[in-house]
């Protein structure tokens, strides 16, 4: 068995769990870490330093530089535990008919926020291969993960279920839930087998949802944060625009990171 992490995804697919279980609570391991108030003022992004791989394929996280810069501290020891768990991952998938890869890239790095996307791939001998993208964003003045229902303070955002030393920015928004239904189903059109198989799977309650800062365009992305691997398909997105996010109330210095394409 693969340790963690693997993603949520393939969490979901390695153990197992059927599509309720999948669709109603967040599968990844997840932790809320308390705020912590900056003690000096924040620079302006973070001055990030590359790591060894951890393996043929398989890129570390990067570390930033923290002139004692307590949550920056924080925010290291988060990325090195990721890749303390993801270098066990590719010490057990080791033999030829087994493969891991990790490409890691930062999508932003603004005065507010740190976005570090992991895309993944993973096929060691179970049953399905499991690939995806998680991106961790954290918070520069706290340390923590990136707090969305603070961040979008109109849009009815829960914090879902928290599981000890699992970083996730997962949530739960019935508001933003409704959006992405709607956009979702207007591009499918009338597509029979779409409206059979995944309309069920994004109306369900309590969907889990992630939001993503967008690699190449101004928008925030919201997506299904969980699904099994036979409904992957219907994890499409919405783009937020910035008009859309100012809508919600979104916070300055969010607004700022969502426009700060290609400032890395």
């Amino acid at each position: 068995m693969i340790s963690r992490p693997l993603g949520r995804s393939a969490v979901l697919a390695l153990a197992g769990l059927s599509l309720l279980a999948a669709c109603t609570k967040p599968a990844g391991k997840a932790t809320e870490s308390p705020a912590v108030a900056a003690s000096e003022p924040v620079p302006p992004g973070a001055i990030l330093q590359e790591q060894p791989s951890l393996g043929p394929n398989n890129d570390a996280m990067p570390r930033l530089v923290t002139s004692d810069f307590e949550p920056y501290e924080r925010i290291n020891a988060a990325l090195a535990a990721l890749d303390a768990d993801w270098k066990e991952n590719v010490a057990q998938c080791t033999d030829g008919e087994k493969a891991i890869s990790r490409d890691v890239s930062v999508t932003r790095n603004t005065p507010g926020f740190l976005a570090v996307n992991s895309v993944y791939d993973v096929s060691c001998g179970g049953a399905y291969p499991s690939s995806g993208t998680d991106q961790y964003a954290y918070d520069l003045t706290t340390g923590a993960l990136a707090d969305w229902a603070k961040l979008l303070p109109k849009a009815g955002i829960t914090n879902g279920e928290r599981i000890p030393d699992y970083p996730s920015n997962t949530f739960s928004s019935a508001t933003l839930q409704a959006r992405l239904v709607k956009a979702i189903e207007a591009s499918a059109g009338q597509d029979a087998d779409w409206r059979e198989s995944c309309l069920p799977v994004i109306q369900m309650e309590g969907l889990t949802l992630q939001a993503t800062f967008d690699a190449e365009k101004p928008v925030l992305n919201i997506a299904p944060g969980e699904l099994p691997h036979a409904v992957q398909a219907c994890g499409d997105s919405m783009a937020l625009t910035v008009d859309e996010l100012k809508a919600l109330g979104a916070d300055a210095r969010l607004i700022a990171a969502v426009e700060a394409v290609g400032k890395k």
